[in-house]
């Protein structure tokens, strides 16, 4: 009983279906740290085809989310644990500039 009280209070923050709200924030903010294009990142993140930069720009909008593949290329090039990423609570703390 204790648990199912401790997943309210950490899904108060999460949309309907349980997608977190700070997501697509959370992936601009990387993109933007790194200096990216959306074209560059959809390359980075191992996105391919014609719509490639469309999908990043959804992403950051909250409109689509990335799959599991994706969020782990975030987090890798940020530097940042997937559980920041997805957990509303926790802070994206980015690193120094990059070169």
């Amino acid at each position: 009983m204790e648990n199912r009280h401790a997943d309210a209070r950490r899904t108060d923050t999460m949309t309907p279906k349980g997608i977190p709200q700070q997501l697509g924030p959370k992936l601009k903010a990387i993109r933007l740290h790194l200096g990216y294009t959306l074209e560059q990142m959809a390359e980075a993140v191992g996105k391919t085809g014609a719509s490639r930069r469309t999908r990043v720009h959804e992403w950051e909008t909250g409109k689509r989310q990335p799959d599991l593949t994706c969020l782990l290329a975030y987090s890798r090039l940020a530097s940042v644990s997937t559980d920041c990423l997805i957990d509303d609570h926790l802070d994206l703390a980015l690193g120094g500039a990059q070169s």
